[in-house]
């Protein structure tokens, strides 16, 4: 396997100048003791003075060394190891795109979902737009347009656990049960084999911290206390056996009663049926919890009924539960990982979902699970055998795990076995390339591993290099390869609303997500230019108008000489047009509205017809370009003055691909000498198709080739 090779001169107390050469030496070439061998082993410098190798190596962990101009021995004392792992090497080629179900597309009219409301209306945190499986299968055809074949694309399909008391089902009620409101198993199967045949993948979000207050194991816990057969389930419901397990969830009293409850079957009540179970609705059935003994109650006050229970007690949302819950939110109560019981159902839950066609997970907060790492390495073996008992290539499992940053214990997730084969995940939600990458261009700093903004400001352009570099070396080639590239998402701003609308900038960051190193992820409808600040502004339906008028703007009737008129892009409030002075003459979006500027960017900074048909061009790049997939990142420029960063990607003289970004658009300077390309003579613009010649091994590029985007890409 090729494994990837980083030396830093000054790590080891070298002046950068004196290094003329670097090897590395280890069993696989003696030690350096043949040095005729050292040539094969050669890493090559950069622009910085970093000196960078990509060999191919014997799998598995070895130790080895770096000899600096054939004499210097790195370290001096010691060893280094690199650990090769292998990742499916569909991974390796996939583009992948992101689906909220509820918010893509609604195709199934049977299905009665409950809290809907318009597909226009602003995104909430508690309604429903109807999404469902059946509607992602009706796009196909939008995925073919956008994708173009749906060889090696991943489909993410966010939780699709029943979970009534969520909008967004990170609240599972049922681990083994598709919620009805997205239809049903053989929905998902459908949609599993449609891809398949497309040879596309479909992964799926499993949530595993936690489940949500309405799941049946807590709620036989709150009705049978520790006679319930799941009370083992759930970490630290009460500080003590004899205690009740305190929810915090009444709002403020109002007379008798808190606000937000109603009591069903009311024991009190003529009406009531002693046949059928009386509970404690809050929220208007959002949650509902079971009044044990009701005949007791029968001339009781609200307050007694709440303080009556024998096992639970509902309290004011000002207090702590009594029960360790993620992040502090009551409504989720924590699973014990470490039961066997727990672990098995949990096992068997995504076996299920192995059966109904799914390649692999997205795990939610897996890190924080008990034990996550004995329970993660046992989840991958369960489902690797699985995987062989429905005939699949259990090599085709594909894992990922969120978790913000590649810092302290998380590259231990990443680590392979004794064969090479990943022990836990596949790979990360590379969250810090969006970080760094923001840091330069958004004029704020974000909170390490967050999107939260901690101050105003930006990186240079050698701190962007740097801390991309440094992500890439936390990790082996082939975890790299793999790597789930998330610039926007569902825990995120959208990448438009945090680059302030400003489509220059925009262009040249989704440049970046293209041609780093790992796999790049459009979350749904940022190919629609859709904008949306901090959830739940970030979750807004697709805006399918807006491609419908896309459709209109690019059929054959609407040539380029018959195109004289705007055209209004309904939802986004956005227009398109072929110059600016068809665009209309209104004032922009009132500033004052925090809504709105959160939903729609102004009206004249997009250009959605351009946008779509980028991500179409970079799509093709990644497919057309191995080196993209295959090939190390040599840093060519990082200029702080200038704001210029370039790199490069390289498979062969026909293979190369060379991404450079000019914060100011000023003319760029590129010295190609030393590079493995250097001689290649001509370069174009993928987008312009402009050609470059390679004079004296420097290429020039003009203010002019950044006026549309912050950022060009060339192609040999």
């Amino acid at each position: 396997m090729k494994e990837l090779f980083y030396f830093y001169p000054k790590q080891y107390g070298l002046d950068p100048a004196y290094v003329l050469r670097v090897s590395i030496i280890g069993e696989f070439n003696k030690w350096g003791q043949d040095k005729t061998s050292l040539k094969e082993f050669e890493l090559i410098e950069d622009k910085t003075s970093r000196w960078v190798g990509f060999f191919e190596l014997p799998e598995g962990r070895h130790f080895y060394k770096f000899i600096v101009n054939g004499q210097t021995v790195c370290p001096a004392m010691g060893f280094l190891t690199y650990s090769t792992v292998s990742t499916p090497q569909w991974a390796k080629k996939a583009v992948w795109y992101q689906i909220m179900t509820d918010r893509f597309y609604k195709a199934d009219s049977s299905i009665k979902t409950p809290n809907l409301i318009s597909w226009d209306s602003p995104p909430d945190y508690f309604n429903n737009f109807g999404g469902d499986l059946k509607g992602i299968t009706q796009k196909i055809s939008y995925f073919k347009e956008l994708l173009g074949s749906l060889e090696n694309i991943g489909f993410y399909l966010n939780p699709l656990h029943k979970s009534l008391a969520s909008n967004h089902k990170y609240w599972p009620e049922d681990f083994m049960e598709i919620d009805p409101q997205f239809g049903n198993d053989n929905d998902l199967k459908e949609l599993a084999e449609v891809l398949h045949k497309e040879n596309a993948k479909i992964i799926i979000d499993l949530v595993y911290n936690h489940t949500g207050l309405n799941h049946y194991a807590f709620q036989d816990i709150l009705k049978n206390g520790q006679n319930s057969k799941y009370f083992e389930w759930y970490k630290q419901l009460a500080p003590h056996p004899e205690d009740k397990i305190e929810i915090p969830i009444l709002e403020v009293y109002t007379g008798e009663k808190p606000q937000n409850i109603e009591i069903e079957n009311d024991p009190r009540s003529k009406a009531y049926n002693a046949e059928e179970e009386s509970c404690i609705s809050v929220w208007d059935g959002k949650y509902k919890f079971i009044i044990t003994e009701p005949e007791k109650y029968k001339n009781a006050s609200i307050e007694e009924i709440i303080n009556g229970q024998s096992h639970y007690k509902l309290i004011n949302l000002k207090n702590k539960p009594s029960y360790k819950c993620w992040a502090g939110f009551f409504e989720i109560p924590e699973l014990n990982t470490k039961n066997p019981e727990v672990k098995q159902h949990l096992f068997d839950a995504a076996k299920k979902f192995i059966k109904l066609g799914i390649d692999g997970f997205r795990l939610d907060v897996p890190d924080l699970l008990e034990d996550a790492h004995i329970f993660w390495q046992e989840f991958r073996q369960e489902i690797r055998k699985e995987m062989s008992l429905q005939g699949k290539n259990p090599d085709d499992l594909y894992i990922v795990g969120e978790i913000w940053t590649l810092e302290g214990i998380s590259p231990s997730y990443l680590c392979a076995g004794e064969d090479g084969k990943p022990l836990r995940y596949d790979a990360l939600m590379n969250y810090p390339y969006r970080e760094a990458i923001l840091n330069f261009f958004s004029g704020e700093i974000l909170n390490k591993g967050s999107d939260n903004i901690c101050r105003h400001g930006e990186i240079s352009v050698e701190e962007l290099d740097k801390a991309i570099h440094r992500n890439i070396s936390g990790a082996s080639w082939g975890t790299n390869q793999v790597q789930f590239n998330v610039f926007s998402s569902h825990d995120t701003r959208r990448l438009l609303s945090a680059l302030k609308y400003d489509t220059r900038k925009f262009k040249a960051v989704l440049m970046m997500q293209f041609t780093l190193p790992g796999a790049p992820v459009i979350y749904y409808g940022e190919e629609l230019a859709m904008t949306g600040g901090e959830d739940p502004a970030n979750r807004a339906p697709m805006k399918w108008d807006v491609y419908e008028n896309l459709v209109k703007y690019n059929s054959p009737c609407h040539c380029e000489e018959q195109r004289d008129e705007a055209i209004h892009l309904p939802g986004c409030d956005f227009w398109i047009a072929s110059s600016a002075a068809q665009l209309p003459d209104k004032s922009p979006i009132d500033e004052s509205s925090t809504e709105l500027r959160a939903l729609a960017p102004p009206r004249n900074d997009n250009n959605v017809f351009e946008i779509f048909n980028l991500y179409k061009n970079l799509i093709n790049l990644r497919k057309n370009y191995d080196c993209l997939i295959n090939s190390p990142l040599f840093t060519l420029k990082a200029c702080n003055n200038s704001k210029t960063y370039a790199y490069a990607r390289y498979e062969n003289n026909t293979d190369c691909v060379i991404t450079v970004i000019s914060g100011l658009s000023q003319a760029v300077d590129l010295s190609l000498s030393g590079m493995p390309f250097e001689n290649i003579k001509n370069w174009k613009n993928l987008f312009t198709g402009k050609i470059y010649t390679n004079s004296e091994k420097n290429i020039v590029l003009k203010h002019e080739d950044f006026s549309d985007s912050f950022g060009v890409i060339l192609v040999s």
